[in-house]
């Protein structure tokens, strides 16, 4: 098992491993978005279970793109002493972090605010009950200025990088998806204006913080559901983006509607063996920058094809981890048996919305 434990630059960023806990919202937040001691526990628990990179939880750039009411945020200055005192934490252990940057857009829980939520479009989100209001163009340029802002936070605080969330029904998500994008101006239409955004926020973020600071995204595969972003669309994405030099990839799927239309623990497709494989295989075929996949890896001899067959350079683990924070250290030691994770996706609780953790009987 030697391969999962070699290390792998991303830019300036040296990872000890190929193990990385991919962003998981916390839903621990204090209401102003600040770190609580549960969230340093939970950092410093899984740094010292022997992952080689940690993204945080997905941050709100902006109180009108905050997505539940206990998310953690990067919207202004005053929250960069006690990140700080997290990342110090985590780099104690000998851990990279990376902090995840976010705007909601249209996929907001109602009881956050009484403020109708931006998109792309003019949408209704009937799952969440609410409809949101289509961003006119000042209003998309202060929101690539808002991205931009919040990575120089991410830096001035000490992360190690930052990822840039484009997936799961969020703002970015929304402009590339045809199904929440019914723009007709260059934001909207072919390909190249859905994607603009994307790349718009990606130069500005670079702009902010350098050439040499570690920047990455988290993109979708596909939407998976009629009419949305093909996986042909989303090689292309992918494809830009490492053009424009982007230091890393993270490859998910599935716009909230189609991913999570009944609830992921229906949808059967994502309870096999690294589901998406066949995707990252594709990505690979046309960008050269490392890739991390996720999706459903719980067998040790798995992870490691996956990065002898390089169908992908680091492995992803969100829900094993919640389970079982020292996995890494436990196949380290000798110990290959498959994650303990059953995959039953409570991890956020009945409501969806409850603190994160493992409810599964053990």
């Amino acid at each position: 098992m030697e391969i999962l434990f070699e290390p792998i630059r991303i830019n300036s960023m040296l990872l000890k491993n190929r193990f990385v806990r991919t962003a998981t919202a916390e839903r621990i937040a204090s209401p102003n978005g600040g770190i609580t001691q549960g969230m340093v526990n939970l950092y410093t628990r899984l740094a010292r279970g022997g992952v080689g990179l940690i993204i945080t939880g997905h941050t709100y750039i902006h109180p009108l793109g905050k997505a539940d009411r206990r998310m953690t945020g990067i919207h202004n200055d005053g929250l960069i002493p006690v990140l700080k005192k997290l990342v110090d934490g985590v780099h104690k252990l000998k851990t990279k972090i990376v902090m995840q940057i976010n705007h909601c857009g249209g996929r907001r829980d109602k009881d956050v605010g009484e403020e109708t939520p931006i998109g792309p479009s003019t949408i209704e989100y009937e799952p969440l009950g609410i409809t949101s209001r289509e961003m006119g163009p000042e209003e998309i340029e202060e929101v690539i200025a808002l991205f931009a802002e919040a990575s120089r936070r991410v830096k001035k605080a000490g992360f190690d990088g930052v990822e840039i969330h484009s997936v799961h029904g969020y703002l970015i998500n929304q402009f590339l998806s045809p199904l929440t994008n019914k723009r007709e101006d260059s934001w909207g239409g072919s390909l190249d204006n859905r994607m603009r955004f994307l790349l718009e926020v990606y130069r500005r973020i670079r702009e902010t913080v350098g050439k040499d600071y570690p920047v990455l995204a988290k993109i979708p595969a596909g939407d998976f559901i009629e009419g949305g972003l093909t996986v042909s669309e989303a090689c292309e994405v992918a494809k830009k983006l490492a053009e424009l030099g982007i230091d890393g990839i993270e490859l998910s799927g599935g716009l909230a509607g189609s991913r999570y239309r009944k609830g992921r623990k229906d949808l059967g497709w994502m309870r096999k063996e690294a589901y998406f494989k066949p995707y990252s295989e594709m990505v690979k075929k046309v960008t050269h920058v490392p890739l991390i996949l996720v999706g459903g890896l719980r067998k040790t001899e798995t992870m490691r094809k996956i990065l002898e067959e390089e169908a992908a350079d680091l492995i992803g683990l969100s829900r094993p981890l919640i389970r079982e924070p020292d996995l890494p250290n436990r196949i380290r030691g000798g110990d290959f048996r498959k994650a303990e994770c059953v995959s039953c996706s409570n991890c956020s609780g009945p409501s969806g919305r409850e603190p994160t953790k493992c409810r599964a009987k053990k």
